[in-house]
């Protein structure tokens, strides 16, 4: 009989980095563990419920935003279905549900791994209210058996406030399918998806993929086009940017009024984002919070070097200076001055792709990161009581 897995989600997103780490990992382990998938009621991508085998649990009260009576019901909800089923491990993601997880499942009752994606006392919000969250974590991370970090640098983050620093930890990198990239680009393809767009084969193009949020700061992206444009002159620059969400709107008005309706392309959601690195020449990213920048890894591994904020996770995937470049957050002047010294220098541009592809290749492969996480899982169910 194979040992019961319960992994542990708020919601499930369109092309979000959790849920393709989670269904990766699900997929590849299967055939020795059963899994069970507990999610809130917001699911907005189908992946999971094509997985074979997969039972998934919804709780209606589980909801992304912060909701003091929603989260009530569903801290009971938890509690009551953990106490109705037996499982061998609980693995949890994303904040909230491993916050209410934490908190619901009786102390010893089954081994808990806490995983986690991103530093949540780090988000854009006031300095109180990501106190709020350093404290919540403080006070229930050791409900917790093992910390699986996605990134040196988020427990490094965890460490330094001396949260947790009693408990093992693994640091386990989010793998990627790395077949779904070719290191040959299709150029009849490329120049067939560009056109599309309303691009030339000679323009340039930067893209930026990820969910339109506070914490994804797009915004930053879009400035940094307006400086290539005023301080660079280069005018054949486009900047391709994918996700939906709740900032998009904002970022269309910021686009319209610096009058760059013509070189903002706005894709909303796209699943194959792979196709769209294809075209770029470049990957911008100016996150304000990660755990481990996922879309950096996509992007080396289609040959494209990214330039970014320092963020949670970025230099793990980056070598500044040689396969990209890492710049300070909120400095637009010297995000753009990255940008352009890459997009003036098609040679270094092209040496740069070239190494964080071998870089990606080496280190992000799903497979390894399923490798590891069996060996974990198989150390926790062997010593569980």
């Amino acid at each position: 009989m194979k040992p019961r897995v319960l992994r542990t989600m708020t919601w499930i997103a369109p092309g979000g980095g959790v849920d393709e780490q989670v269904k990766l990992s699900i997929l590849g382990m299967q055939d020795e563990f059963e899994f069970h998938l507990l999610t809130g009621r917001e699911m907005q991508s189908p992946d999971f419920a094509h997985i074979p085998g997969l039972q998934i649990h919804v709780c209606k009260w589980m909801v992304p935003e912060f909701n003091p009576l929603m989260d009530l019901f569903a801290y009971f909800w938890i509690r009551k279905f953990l106490a109705r089923n037996r499982y061998d491990l609980v693995h949890t993601h994303e904040t909230k549900s491993s916050f209410l997880t934490r908190l619901a499942l009786k102390r010893g009752n089954m081994p808990l791994i806490y995983g986690i994606h991103g530093v949540v006392f780090n988000d854009p919000r006031s300095r109180m209210g990501n106190k709020i969250y350093e404290i919540l974590e403080r006070f229930t991370i050791n409900r917790a058996v093992q910390i699986i970090a996605v990134s040196e640098d988020v427990k490094g983050q965890y460490w330094r406030r001396g949260i947790g620093i009693k408990l093992p930890w693994s640091v386990i990198y989010s793998g990627v399918d790395i077949n779904r990239f070719h290191l040959n680009r299709e150029t009849k393809k490329r120049s067939s998806l560009r056109s599309s767009l309303g691009i030339r084969e000679s323009d340039l193009v930067l893209v930026n993929i990820g969910r339109f949020s506070k914490s994804k700061n797009q915004k930053d992206s879009i400035l940094a086009l307006k400086a290539l444009q005023d301080e660079y002159g280069l005018s054949n620059t486009f900047l391709v940017l994918i996700g939906e969400g709740p900032e998009k709107a904002r970022c269309i008005d910021l686009v319209s009024s610096l009058g760059l309706t013509e070189q903002v392309k706005f894709l909303g959601f796209r699943r194959e984002i792979e196709e769209f690195l294809e075209i770029a020449d470049l990957n911008i990213i100016t996150s304000l919070r990660e755990g481990l920048p996922r879309v950096v890894v996509e992007a080396a591994l289609a040959q494209v070097p990214t330039v970014g904020y320092e963020v949670e996770g970025i230099r793990e995937i980056t070598a500044n200076g040689e396969s990209g470049f890492v710049t300070p957050q909120g400095s637009v002047l010297q995000l753009a001055a990255r940008i352009a010294e890459l997009i003036l220098d098609s040679s270094k541009r092209n040496d740069f792709g070239r190494l964080a592809a071998t870089l990606a290749r080496a280190k992000w492969s799903h497979a390894v990161m399923n490798d590891n996480l069996r060996a974990l899982y198989r150390a926790i169910i062997k010593e569980k009581p």
